[in-house]
């Protein structure tokens, strides 16, 4: 493949799954397996599949560098475990409601969320907050997260590359409600449900984290 001759070119050893180490995934739980050493049903810090896959990665570079780390056993663990993300797969709460924020502002990051919440959280839909640049694929975002979502509720990034709402509205095929403003978007979507999802642009999520004053609320 294209990797292997690469490595190749570059005289770089590469690290293949399931040739080099095995790793399987169930519930959000990742076991690992190579020829130095097996970790079992590890919870990961970080949210989605992808993510998975990432921790095994840095597993295995881990595995192949034992001698050049200090870093013992428990201390990878325990980092698997407490590794957090700002914006990615964060969850927080804020008077009994419970938010996820994710920086999803292309599909592919839109066909991430979609497949974390519809195998975490099955026949469930939310109200989504989203705020997203002019300059994205914000209807193929809005497509892909459709599955998943009750009602889109638009809002304005703060920033001078923000997606025109009455453009979006005209061309959204979707149950919508509009609110420029970050905050009234946020509290609309708290009256719909306790448990809502917040994703777009950084410029949004980044805002919405000020807002929630997240650095003041446990996360999970």
């Amino acid at each position: 493949g294209v990797l292997t001759q690469y490595a190749e070119r570059i005289q770089a050893k590469l690290s293949m799954q399931n040739r080099d180490y095995i790793v399987s995934t169930k519930n959000q739980q990742l076991t690992y397996q190579d020829s130095n050493f097996t970790l079992t049903d590890i919870k990961l810090g970080l949210k989605g599949q992808f993510q998975l896959q990432n921790a095994a990665a840095a597993i295995q570079f881990f595995s192949k560098h034992l001698n050049q780390f200090t870093v013992n056993r428990a201390t990878l663990i325990r980092g698997l475990r407490e590794a957090k993300l700002a914006g990615r797969l964060e969850v927080c709460t804020k008077n009994n409601h419970k938010i996820w924020l994710d920086i999803c502002h292309n599909p592919g990051a839109a066909e991430t969320l979609v497949d974390y919440f519809s195998k975490t959280y099955p026949e469930t839909t939310w109200p989504i907050v989203i705020g997203m640049l002019n300059d994205k694929d914000w209807l193929g975002v809005l497509s892909t997260l459709k599955p998943i979502c009750r009602l889109f509720i638009l809002t304005k990034p703060l920033s001078e590359r923000s997606w025109n709402l009455n453009d979006v509205k005209e061309r959204i095929p979707y149950p919508h409600e509009s609110y420029k403003n970050i905050q009234v978007a946020l509290n609309r979507s708290f009256d719909i449900d306790h448990k809502v999802i917040c994703v777009g642009s950084f410029y949004l999520v980044g805002e919405v984290r000020k807002l929630l004053k997240l650095d003041h609320f446990e996360t999970h």
